[in-house]
Order: structure tokens, then sequence, then C-alpha cells
């Protein structure tokens, strides 16, 4: 007669999943703040060279 055998909980894959999740997030982390510095030298170079106010002024009534 065989007795079921009970499985132990893995952890290593369920480790592993994480750590990739996390490399994943930080990456997704680095281009959003590469494409935030894209975005505000686009700006930069669109107010100095075509003259155009894009930014919001703070204390405009």
């Amino acid at each position: 007669m065989d007795l079921p055998t009970t499985s132990k909980p893995q952890a290593a894959p369920v480790r592993n999943e994480t750590i990739l999740r996390t490399n994943q997030l930080e990456q997704e982390l680095k281009d959003s703040h590469l494409r935030e510095q894209a975005y505000l030298v686009m700006i930069q170079i669109a107010e100095r060279d075509l003259k155009i106010d894009i930014r919001k002024k703070s204390f405009t009534k």
C-alpha cells in the first residue's frame, strides 16, 4: 500500500520569481527616469529655440 507523500513547499521558485519581478520593476523605473529626463530636455529646447512657454508659471492669476 502506497501512502501519499506530502510535498514540501518550494521556496526557491517563489524566490526566483520575486527576484525576476524585482529586476523587471527596477528596469522599468530606470526607463521611466530616462524618459522623464528626455521630456525635460525637449521642453528646454523648445522653450529656448522656439521661444514658447511650455511650463506653467506658478504665480499666475
